[in-house]
């Protein structure tokens, strides 16, 4: 190991000039982004999740009524954020990219507790190049605070290791319980890494006892804010987030590829899959679950297909593995297909690690020869992988990953740059043959390759995919031909006629909007959305009955959603029931988010009016 970390003016220089370049490049994109109607985000995207989750946070909705069922410390990072400044998203971009920039000098340090400088600067000039940094800076999510938190709790532990106390035990929990509330996975390697750096000391039982109740302590004192916290919103004990049974269940069962799977019942977008797996896990189980019932519903189901289906499930988890080191990027993010191709900085950058890999696995088998002294940089690597692969692979959950692959990379290409300065000329000739054969393999080998999709699968999601974008872009006639297109090719897929229905709507087409929903309807009996929807159209249209028997549906379905409540109101008042209409005005206050002031306006003129 390399301890000789001292800063020259040439280091500091050097970084200095990386940070700046990094900084820049993600201004270009912010740039970019800003001409788009993406800024400042994307309607029913995981940002706009973030961002309202934020807002109901500044707005003084602390506790809640429900447990978390995303990473919470991002949202409250944004509620402090928008109490103070206001809820303009501009800083938070510039706040994310300056992280995004100083997580590349991060690398560098990390690595140069490894290996020697070149190393290091290798390190760091990949993560400059490397694209979905960028983009994923450039969301309302938690990958920029996540990727710091955990590299300073890596760099930190590093410093340490080899002069340990009970004080510095206990400030790296903290940092651990930190990162934890941004991707839990995190705390699977820093409690092994930790336990081994004890381990590895000259230290008594009793020490090393002692140290890793302190460094716990630091832990739990972070995590069990967020599980008191949920206790107190739902009475329900979960640690930090309701959506491990989900995610597992998402990534294991009969129809899951490896990456993000979600059957036809359940809403692509964030808050509203967690809707409707709560309204799913409901109907199957006849009766009202908590969050953590909700969970162990699904993860029943996941093990359920284990135990009939050994076979199948350990070669998706194989399949799953091999993706975590696949070159390929596979984004879930709906923002990444409406900016990849037109966003030049990202054309001018490492989109994937197409050429990257190669590099990595090379850098794994060098960096063997010292695995000693490397093991902390393989214990991340092992935990962080097959804590992926247990669940699905998605390029944001694999991030955290990518720092230490650029750091092997790293390592290989200062293999390639000694052979070249020495002359070995034999030895770089077998080297560049090793990364040819490696580059064929991952990326044109089935290997690191997603199953191909079924024809008409594929051309569907192709079809949905178009509608997107040309509704992005108000192509609504276009987006509509797309969608029909798919219809087509899957009739009794709710997807698309839901989309259909919503488009009409927007070209004030009610009746074939409401004509979509009523097909959704059928297809999918559990459709929330579908209901409101239609109720809504009802409502307008002055059909009161039927929009009362499609709210009702949807209340029923879920008590939570204030907008179903205000429409039902709205339909008893326009009938002249008062006391229901009360009623459900009322609860549209109690669930509607505190930062809606004009909608709380409206629902208070309408119960004055009563």
């Amino acid at each position: 190991m390399n301890t000789n970390s001292q800063l020259t003016p040439k280091i500091i220089t050097f970084l200095f000039i990386i940070f700046a370049l990094a900084f820049f490049l993600r201004l270009i994109y912010l740039s970019d982004l800003m001409a788009t109607k993406i800024y400042p985000v994307l309607e029913s995207s995981d940002s706009s999740a973030y961002y309202s989750w934020g807002k109901d946070v500044s707005a003084g909705d602390i506790l809640g009524y429900r447990v978390f069922m995303k990473w919470p410390l991002y949202a409250y990072f944004l509620g402090v954020w928008f109490k103070l400044f206001g809820t303009n998203l501009a800083p938070i971009y510039f706040i994310q990219f300056l992280l995004g920039s100083l997580n590349c000098i991060l690398v560098f340090f990390i690595t140069r507790k490894f290996f020697n400088l070149v190393v290091s600067c290798l390190a760091t000039l990949l993560c400059l190049a490397y694209g979905l940094f960028i983009f994923f800076d450039g969301l309302i999510i938690y990958s920029s605070l996540s990727l710091v938190l955990n590299s300073l709790f890596l760099l930190y532990l590093l410093k340490i290791k080899d002069n340990l106390n009970n004080r510095k035990m206990f400030f790296c929990g903290i940092l651990l319980g930190l990162g934890t509330l941004t991707q839990a996975n995190i705390l699977l390697f820093g409690l092994g890494a930790v336990a081994w750096i004890l381990l590895k000391n000259a230290l008594s039982k009793k020490s090393i006892l002692t140290m890793f109740l302190i460094f716990s302590s630091g832990v739990l004192i972070i995590v069990s804010v967020s599980t008191f916290r949920n206790y107190l919103a739902e009475k329900d004990f979960v640690p930090i987030a309701g959506n491990l049974g989900y995610n597992f269940y998402a990534g294991n069962n009969p129809q899951s590829t490896g990456t993000l799977f979600s059957p036809e019942d359940i809403t692509l977008n964030q808050e509203d899959m967690f809707r409707d797996i709560r309204i799913i896990a409901e109907s199957e189980s006849g009766r009202k679950l908590k969050t953590s019932q909700v969970s162990a519903f699904w993860l029943h189901k996941s093990l359920d297909y284990a135990r009939y289906h050994p076979v199948n499930f350990l070669v998706k988890f194989i399949k799953k593995f091999q993706l975590v080191f696949s070159p390929n990027e596979y984004v879930h993010d709906l923002e990444y297909h409406l900016v990849s191709a037109k966003f030049g900085v990202l054309n001018i950058i490492l989109k994937d690690l197409r050429f990257i890999m190669p590099f990595v696995f090379i850098g794994l088998f060098l960096g063997f020869k010292d695995f000693k002294n490397n093991f902390l940089l393989y214990l991340y690597l092992a935990v962080i992988s097959l804590s992926i692969a247990v669940f699905f692979v998605t390029a944001r959950y694999r991030i955290i990953l990518v720092p230490v692959f650029m750091i092997f990379a790293a390592v290989a290409i200062d293999k390639f740059i000694n052979y070249f300065r020495t002359r070995q000329w034999k030895a770089l000739k077998i080297l560049i043959a090793v990364w040819l054969c490696l580059f064929v393999i991952s990326a044109y080998s089935k290997i690191f390759t997603l199953p191909p999709l079924e024809a008409s699968t594929a051309l569907f999601e192709k079809y949905m995919l178009n509608a997107l974008l040309l509704e992005n872009k108000g192509e609504y006639q276009a987006a509509l031909a797309e969608l029909k297109q798919a219809s087509f090719l899957e009739p009794y897929n709710r997807r698309a006629v839901s989309r259909q229905g919503v488009i009409y709507f927007k070209l004030d087409k009610l009746d074939q909007a409401a004509n979509c929903f009523q097909g959704a309807v059928i297809i999918s009996p559990l459709s929330v959305d579908a209901y409101y929807n239609l109720g809504f159209i009802y409502n307008q249209q002055m059909r009161f009955k039927e929009a009362k028997e499609m709210l009702l549906k949807a209340v029923a379905l879920d008590t939570y959603d204030f907008k179903a409540h205000f429409e039902l109101g709205e339909a008893y008042a326009l009938t002249n029931d008062k006391i229901m209409a009360r009623k459900e005005f009322n609860l549209a206050l109690k669930y509607i988010n505190r930062w809606r002031k004009p909608d709380i306006e409206i629902i208070n003129r309408e119960l004055a009016a009563l």
